[in-house]
Protein backbone atom coordinates (compact mmCIF):
# COMPACT_ATOMS: atom_id res chain seq x y z
CA UNK A 1 0.00 0.00 0.00
CA UNK A 2 1.39 3.54 -0.63
CA UNK A 3 -0.03 6.45 0.94
CA UNK A 4 0.37 10.03 -0.26
CA UNK A 5 -0.47 13.07 1.44
CA UNK A 6 -0.19 16.02 -0.79
CA UNK A 7 -1.62 19.54 -0.18
CA UNK A 8 -3.34 19.97 -3.38
CA UNK A 9 -4.10 23.79 -2.94
CA UNK A 10 0.14 24.44 -2.29
CA UNK A 11 0.61 23.77 -6.08
CA UNK A 12 3.25 21.78 -6.21
CA UNK A 13 4.53 21.37 -9.84
CA UNK A 14 8.26 20.43 -10.99
CA UNK A 15 10.24 22.57 -13.69
CA UNK A 16 9.18 21.31 -16.82
CA UNK A 17 12.75 22.51 -17.72
CA UNK A 18 13.86 20.34 -14.67
CA UNK A 19 12.11 17.08 -15.93
CA UNK A 20 14.02 17.74 -19.40
CA UNK A 21 17.15 18.17 -17.79
CA UNK A 22 16.83 14.94 -15.43
CA UNK A 23 15.56 12.55 -17.81
CA UNK A 24 15.97 13.65 -21.74
CA UNK A 25 12.21 14.51 -22.01
CA UNK A 26 11.12 16.45 -25.17
CA UNK A 27 9.14 19.88 -24.00
CA UNK A 28 6.08 17.95 -24.68
CA UNK A 29 7.04 14.94 -23.08
CA UNK A 30 7.81 16.85 -19.73
CA UNK A 31 4.38 18.94 -20.38
CA UNK A 32 2.41 15.61 -20.77
CA UNK A 33 4.31 14.27 -17.55
CA UNK A 34 3.12 17.30 -15.70
CA UNK A 35 -0.12 17.04 -16.65
CA UNK A 36 -0.29 13.46 -15.89
CA UNK A 37 1.40 14.93 -12.33
CA UNK A 38 -1.72 17.00 -11.48
CA UNK A 39 -3.97 14.45 -12.10
CA UNK A 40 -4.94 14.60 -16.10
CA UNK A 41 -5.60 11.01 -17.78
CA UNK A 42 -3.51 10.69 -21.04
CA UNK A 43 -7.10 11.10 -22.74
CA UNK A 44 -7.33 14.32 -21.22
CA UNK A 45 -4.27 15.41 -22.08
CA UNK A 46 -4.56 14.97 -25.12
CA UNK A 47 -7.51 16.82 -26.02
CA UNK A 48 -6.00 19.70 -23.67
CA UNK A 49 -3.10 19.90 -25.83
CA UNK A 50 -4.79 19.15 -28.90
CA UNK A 51 -3.44 15.86 -30.04
CA UNK A 52 -4.34 12.66 -30.93
CA UNK A 53 -4.83 10.12 -28.28
CA UNK A 54 -2.17 7.53 -30.39
CA UNK A 55 0.02 10.44 -29.74
CA UNK A 56 -0.48 10.88 -26.04
CA UNK A 57 0.11 7.35 -25.90
CA UNK A 58 3.70 7.35 -28.01
CA UNK A 59 4.84 10.17 -25.73
CA UNK A 60 4.10 8.15 -22.38
CA UNK A 61 6.17 5.56 -24.23
CA UNK A 62 8.75 7.70 -24.52
CA UNK A 63 8.49 8.74 -21.47
CA UNK A 64 8.00 5.03 -19.34
CA UNK A 65 11.48 4.64 -22.05
CA UNK A 66 13.35 7.79 -20.95
CA UNK A 67 12.88 7.40 -17.24
CA UNK A 68 13.10 3.83 -16.35
CA UNK A 69 9.31 3.53 -15.37
CA UNK A 70 6.71 1.23 -16.84
CA UNK A 71 3.35 2.30 -15.28
CA UNK A 72 1.86 5.73 -14.27
CA UNK A 73 2.03 5.68 -10.89
CA UNK A 74 5.71 4.92 -10.96
CA UNK A 75 6.03 7.60 -13.04
CA UNK A 76 4.47 10.34 -10.77
CA UNK A 77 6.36 8.81 -7.81
CA UNK A 78 9.50 9.39 -9.63
CA UNK A 79 8.04 13.27 -9.95
CA UNK A 80 6.93 13.96 -6.42
CA UNK A 81 10.81 12.96 -6.04
CA UNK A 82 12.10 15.19 -8.10
CA UNK A 83 10.19 18.31 -6.50
CA UNK A 84 10.55 16.33 -2.62
CA UNK A 85 7.34 15.71 -2.09
CA UNK A 86 7.04 13.42 1.42
CA UNK A 87 5.96 9.80 0.45
CA UNK A 88 4.64 7.71 3.47
CA UNK A 89 4.92 3.61 3.16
Amino acid sequence: MLVCVTDLSNGVSPPQQRLRELFGLTAAEARLALALFEGATPGETAAKFGISPNTARFQLARIFEKTGTGRQAELIRLTMKTVGVEMVQ
